[in-house]
C-alpha cells in the first residue's frame, strides 16, 4: 500500500472516513469496489492545489488524468456523449 500521508496529505483512517462517507462507491459512477488493491478506489486529488476531492475508481480517475483536469473539456465530452444518447 502507498504511503497515503506522503502522497495526498491524509491518514488510513481519514481515508477510510471518505470511504464510508462515499458507502464504497466511486464519487463519479457510483461503482461499488473495495478500500484498498488493485480494483480499489484511488485518492482522486486537485494537481494544482493538491486537496484530496475524493476517491475515485480506476477508469473515472484515469479519464480525469487524461482530460488533464479540464473542466471545460470534460464539459464538452459530457455534452458530446450526451447529444448522442438524447439525440
Amino acid at each position: 500500500m502507498y504511503d497515503l500521508l506522503k502522497k495526498y496529505g491524509i491518514t488510513i483512517d481519514q481515508y477510510m472516513e471518505i470511504y464510508r462517507e462515499q458507502k464504497g462507491l466511486c464519487k463519479i459512477c457510483f461503482t461499488p469496489h473495495p478500500p484498498f488493491g488493485r480494483d480499489g478506489l484511488h485518492v482522486d486529488h486537485c494537481h494544482k492545489k493538491y486537496k484530496v476531492r475524493g476517491l475515485l475508481c480506476n477508469n473515472c480517475n484515469r479519464g480525469i488524468g487524461l482530460f488533464s483536469e479540464d473542466a471545460a473539456n470534460l464539459m464538452r465530452a459530457s455534452e458530446y456523449v450526451a447529444g448522442f444518447i438524447d439525440g
